[in-house]
């Protein structure tokens, strides 16, 4: 079985539109939703992100620049160690149900932990719609005019998604956060993947105080890594409504990125 199939990636990336509609009131009603793509076209770009210095793959649905059509921000947090040219088939998919899509790099150094790579932490979120919003209003840039700057969600795999749940709930936790971070007003929603909240010191399961954010965690039936019975602990501790967990058959780990395990690749 191909555990990082277009299926199993159109799955998430249909789940994280529907949750990230959600979060934006613009979800159509049941008796009209469809689950096919909003825009057969998407453009994508690299750049860097002048804010914090991250480099960025930025996705978004291709329209005529007399479209008055305006589309949310949505940050995709990697996993530790994961290069964001992993998750250019997700991101392309999530782009196509009409989100500005952004995949950061943030390469850190943690010598307490004798760490030093791509790790994602929540003070990116600030630096990169500050980004966002500022390249809306450059008539230059590819993202002038279409961008709907009241509007924010996020994605997350793996770390990326735990990043995610601590900035849902207003917090800068170390690792997790390394600098200043407030969660923006324009936050409307978060949807992770392969993500749980279980503390391996505490040997416990840590709350989400998402204070009415909606929050949707999507877990592969076959993730050894990030396992189902931890995606569960953690859903039961998002503390408001809505909130979901769904479970995609067949997927493991890595079903959201473009090859299994591109850790190995050494980013």
């Amino acid at each position: 079985m191909n555990f990082y199939s277009s299926g199993i990636k159109y799955s998430f990336s249909l789940s994280s539109g529907i949750f990230l509609s959600l979060g934006t009131a613009e979800i159509a009603t049941a008796a009209t939703f469809s689950d096919a793509p909003i825009f057969s076209e998407v453009d994508s770009f690299s750049t860097t992100i002048t804010t914090n210095g991250n480099p960025a793959d930025i996705y978004f649905p291709v329209v005529s620049r007399t479209s008055k059509e305006l589309f949310p921000t949505t940050i995709l947090l990697p996993g530790g160690l994961v290069d964001k040219s992993f998750y250019s088939s997700f991101a392309t998919q999530v782009a196509s149900y009409g989100f500005v899509v952004v995949v950061p790099n943030n390469r850190v150094s943690l010598p307490q932990f004798n760490f030093e790579g791509l790790l994602p932490e929540a003070s990116q979120i600030n630096s990169i719609f500050d980004f966002i919003i500022a390249e809306s209003e450059n008539y230059n840039s590819q993202l002038a005019g279409i961008v709907d700057t009241e509007k924010l969600g996020l994605l997350g795999h793996s770390q990326g998604g735990a990043v995610g749940l601590t900035a849902i709930e207003d917090s800068c936790i170390f690792p997790l956060c390394l600098d200043d971070f407030n969660r923006p007003e324009a936050l409307m929603a978060g949807a992770f993947y392969g993500t749980n909240r279980f503390d391996p010191f505490l040997m416990e399961f840590v709350p989400t105080a998402n204070d009415g954010i909606p929050v949707a965690l999507v877990q592969g039936s076959l993730d050894a890594r990030a396992t189902p019975e931890e995606a569960l602990g953690t859903f039961e501790l998002i503390q408001d409504p809505p909130k979901a967990l769904i479970t995609v058959a067949g997927a493991n780990h890595f079903s959201i990125t473009n090859v299994n395990n591109p850790i190995l690749f050494g980013y």
